[in-house]
């Protein structure tokens, strides 16, 4: 009966300490380094990302959005603003994801994801139907970050557009 209760007693301390550890703040790796952020601030992130990996983009849409306002300074900002304008693009809007996208380059520029938003800005450019407008976005993505991974994209888009 003692090793019983001695166990229902070492169960309820392991389920209270799994509990109280999800609300603890969380340390995630954002452009190479580790931010701490609240359990709610990564739930409310997650939640974006899940929605957008299952192709459910309007509701991606509100959740980065939903989360760049309410934790406008988070370490995670620059990721969200980047989901937001993908979420914007796969829905076809791409008035919106180009700003979103351009909301990147002027609030994070330093963010491994500005080559990859300048990207994204010529594509949503094509979608608007501005040929020359994508084709500037091109050579300034390759001129700003020639050794990005997008540079290279860039540079064979161009080729394509010729």
């Amino acid at each position: 009966e003692l090793r019983s209760i001695q166990k229902k007693q070492k169960d309820f301390y392991v389920d209270l300490d799994n509990r109280v550890g999800k609300l603890e703040p969380q340390r995630v790796s954002v452009d190479g380094k580790d931010v701490t952020v609240a359990s709610d601030e990564k739930i409310l992130f997650d939640k974006a990302e899940s929605a957008f990996a299952g192709g459910e983009y309007s509701t991606a849409v509100s959740a980065y959005a939903a989360f760049l306002k309410r934790y406008p300074a988070s370490g995670m900002a620059s990721l969200a603003q980047f989901g937001l304008g993908n979420a914007y693009y796969m829905l076809k809007d791409y008035k919106n994801a180009l700003a979103a996208q351009n909301a990147v380059l002027k609030k994070y520029p330093n963010s491994s994801k500005a080559p990859d938003a300048m990207l994204n800005m010529a594509s949503s450019q094509l979608g608007l139907k501005s040929l020359s407008s994508a084709k500037k976005t091109l050579n300034a993505l390759i001129k700003k970050y020639p050794q990005s991974s997008a540079a290279g994209e860039a540079k064979a888009r161009l080729d394509k557009m010729k």
